[in-house]
């Protein structure tokens, strides 16, 4: 008898043509079991948090302990935590349907400071209706952000602009120019303490000298890469992980390790960067659930998922979608929430959520090739290692009690794959259900890849098989 392993990689890969695709790991992530085993499992589920009847996330921002504000188009919105159950209140109108950074300060009432690109700056209250930026002198700037007591404000000239200490006053001469290269500023952020002004072939750093007049940080050293768009940057968050990733210009998604920036992105990553027309529609946001820490970089093509703990990408889209629904995000009440990017349902992500609201969130995954090439195999049966006897039987339908697994193999490199069969994980506390396939034909010279899909909301993880060309009994 001879077998041949099933396995998977840690990261997904479509391949630049379906023929040349690796493993594919589409909502799910990896973990390690132990000192050597590892199991892909179904990423994290969106639990609904609360919901308004406006559409479209623009933004997210906690105020104290128990206030949030959240931005929709047109609309903004509170969201106060009383007795532990989130309550929405309307904050008025805010023209403009584009994604906006939002900063606040350490002032007795902290001033809440927002930047469309559209339509330039504006302040928020918990209390009351936004309103225009109180200062005139801010101009018209792209981002904004908050370090060490000030506002600073990016603009496409090049200038970057500081407010008073904890006050929204603004004096034009308290300004600079990033000069290091041309091209103006795409966005601020603060991060580990310093101002990191970015463009699109450069990032200047700049720290707190404490100068006595005119700005009030000086340049630390420039970075010779820049931003691709301005929201194309994330894990400045406060709450998150020390991990900065950013979208460069040159199609290429970057770690920031000290002043140097570490390449990160895979090639298939790449080559969708660099096919995605308007490169202003990229957009990254951070959150962390169960100790993983993910960046996600989305389009309205697609959207990729950089776990830092693990170092690794995978897919994420949402049931009838080739992109993710979820939209922005924010440190807030003890943990993440998410917003959508189509309607006004705010989430929680949550490992032990297996849907997103209700949707299905389908686990779908593709194992490496089986090969020996350019050997064919005869597979007189496959089996495949899954966390059995994950149904619930406090489930109100069989979907939940009694889970299916959809299998099936592709004998051309993953161009196409067959009519999958179905096979049950089993019921709970049926922990000892094996999954196997008999008869499975026979592989070309390329080998075979297994895909695995779960759309029933239940615990689902794979860690491997094996591939035999002739039957044995198992026991």
């Amino acid at each position: 008898m001879a077998a041949a392993p099933i396995r998977f990689a840690a990261n997904s890969s479509p391949g630049e043509r379906a023929q040349l695709s690796g493993s594919r790991l589409i909502n799910a992530i990896v973990e390690q079991l132990g000192t050597k085993d590892v199991i892909v499992k179904r990423a994290p589920g969106l639990k609904r948090y609360a919901v308004s009847n406006f559409t479209h996330c623009r933004g997210l921002i906690a105020v104290n302990d128990s206030t949030a504000l959240v931005l929709y188009d047109q609309f903004v919105q509170s969201i106060t935590l009383i007795g532990g159950v989130p309550t929405l209140s309307d904050r008025g109108f805010l023209a403009g349907d584009d994604l906006v950074t939002l900063a606040r300060n350490n002032a007795t009432v902290p001033d809440i400071v927002g930047v469309s690109p559209e339509r330039g700056a504006f302040v928020l209250s918990t209390t009351g209706a936004p309103a225009d930026y109180p200062d005139p002198d801010v101009g018209f700037p792209v981002s904004v952000c908050f370090i060490d007591g000030y506002f600073f404000f990016a603009y496409r000239s090049g200038q970057c602009v500081a407010s008073g200490l904890n006050t929204t006053t603004v004096n034009p001469l308290d300004a600079v120019v990033a000069e290091s290269h041309a091209g103006g500023l795409l966005r601020g952020v603060a991060f580990n303490g310093q101002l990191l002004l970015f463009g699109p072939s450069f990032c200047e750093v700049w720290q707190n000298t404490a100068n006595a007049t005119a700005f009030p940080f000086s340049r630390a050293t420039v970075i010779q890469q820049g931003l691709a768009a301005t929201n194309a940057i994330a894990g400045y968050e406060d709450g998150f992980t020390s991990t900065l990733v950013w979208v460069s210009s040159t199609n290429i998604v970057y770690q920031l390790n000290g002043y140097s920036p570490v390449r990160i992105s895979t090639g298939d990553i790449e080559r969708d960067l660099q096919n995605l027309t308007d490169k202003s529609s990229l957009r990254c946001f951070a959150f962390m659930n169960n100790g993983h820490a993910f960046i996600v970089v989305k389009s309205d093509a697609w959207t990729w998922v950089f776990d830092a703990m693990t170092t690794t990408w995978q897919e994420r889209k949402s049931y009838q979608s080739e992109t993710w629904r979820a939209e922005r995000s924010v440190y807030a009440f003890g943990d993440w929430l998410l917003g959508d990017d189509s309607n006004g349902v705010l989430y929680r992500p949550d490992n032990l959520t297996y849907d997103e609201d209700g949707k299905p969130l389908v686990f779908d995954v593709t194992s490496l090739p089986v090969d020996d090439f350019p050997q064919r195999q005869t597979v007189a049966r496959a089996d495949f290692e899954v966390v059995p006897g994950t149904g619930r039987a406090d489930g109100l339908d069989e979907t939940v009690t009694d889970p299916t697994m959809w299998i099936s193999w592709s004998d051309d490199s993953g161009a196409t794959f067959g009519r999958p069969v179905t096979r049950k994980l089993g019921q709970q506390g049926k922990y000892g259900r094996r999954v196997s396939i008999n008869r499975c034909g026979r592989t070309n010279a390329y080998g075979r890849q297994w895909n695995f899909k779960v759309s029933d909301p239940v615990f689902a993880g794979i860690m491997g098989g094996v591939m035999q060309d002739t039957t044995q009994a198992m026991f």
